[in-house]
This record gives C-alpha cells, structure tokens and sequence, in this order.
C-alpha cells in the first residue's frame, strides 16, 4: 500500500531504547489528523526475529482495549527506510479520533542483551500533549512522550494517493514536479 505519512514531526533530542519483553506489550496512543488512516510507521530495532517467534502489531481504541486490527507477523516486518510499516486497510472518519498502536514480542527464549525494541523520544515535549507512552515492562506511563510514530494516510486511491504525493513533492522539489510527474500523468 502507499500511504502519506505526517511530515510534522521532528524526532529531536535524545533517543531512547523501550525494549520489548515476551508478552508485555509497549503501547502509543496518538490522534489520526486525517481521514483514511491506513498505516503507522515506527521504528522496531532489531527485528530480525527467529523463526519461533513473532510479534503482534494492534491498532485499538484510544484506551487500548478493543482491538481493531491484529497483524501477527512471524518474520522481520516490512519496512520503509527506518520505518517498519503497519498497514491496514484505511479507517475512512479517523481524523481528530485517538488510537493505540500496541506491540508485543513473543519468544520462549530470554534472549539476555539484543531484544527487539522501540525507540522513543527520551524528553516529554509539549509538541505531543496527545500522546501518552507506556512500557508494560518497566509499568510506566510517560506522559506527552512518544514512540518514532508517524501515522500515514490514503486517499483511497492510487491516482488521487499519487496527486497528493505530488501535492506533497511540490512543496519541497517544484521543478522535479514540472519536470517528471507529467510523464506520469497525473
């Protein structure tokens, strides 16, 4: 699927590791600004998973209990640069709702040093009051902290997904847009 992911947020500062545990999920909830929300995009170190474990992504309702969608994936998920993509297909009125993403790592083993993890922003910022991190593992709530998260969106097709694509391009390259997307035609 391609999806437009929210530009907006610079991860500044300094980094931090929440590292998963078998069972014990870390959970992010955020505020979707669009319609048609259909991926998250996080950064999952480590993902390189044995073939008897697996992780499962969760997009929930804002209190983290109903699950909407569950995508068990037993091999390293797919990914977009550093971004690991949680795709689903989209949520029409999702604009200014609140979800959750919730991930958990499965594993007989304890691995003793290299867990998958999630990296975070280590200082709580005013930038994200809509958001509130939790790390079952550690059982804290960091409040106004987040996860590397960017929801993505659709248009709901591809010509209007390329059209806001190109929306998007034109602000940062004008004469790359001139140049190549009508032999695109778009």
């Amino acid at each position: 699927g391609f999806g437009l992911a929210e530009s907006e947020y610079n991860f500044l500062g300094k980094t931090k590791k929440i590292t998963l545990s078998p069972r014990t999920p870390v959970t992010q909830t955020f505020t979707a600004h669009r319609n048609n929300l259909a991926q998250i995009r996080f950064v999952l170190g480590k993902a390189d998973i044995n073939r008897d474990e697996w992780f499962e992504f969760r997009l929930m309702d804002e209190a983290c209990q109903e699950t909407l969608v569950l995508k068990t994936l037993r091999s390293e998920p797919r990914s977009q640069g550093a971004y690991t993509v949680f795709a689903f297909p989209a949520i029409a009125d999702s604009e200014n709702k609140r979800y959750c993403l919730s991930v958990v790592y499965f594993s007989d083993e304890n691995h003793k040093g290299d867990k998958p993890y999630l990296s975070a922003t280590d200082n709580p910022d005013s930038v994200f009051p809509d958001r509130i991190l939790t790390d079952t593992n550690k059982n804290r709530v960091y409040p106004s902290q987040t996860l590397f998260l960017r929801p993505a969106y659709t248009e709901g097709s591809l010509p209007s997904d390329l059209s806001g694509f190109t929306e998007r391009l034109a602000q940062y390259k004008p004469e790359f847009i001139k140049e190549y997307i009508p032999t695109l035609g778009i």
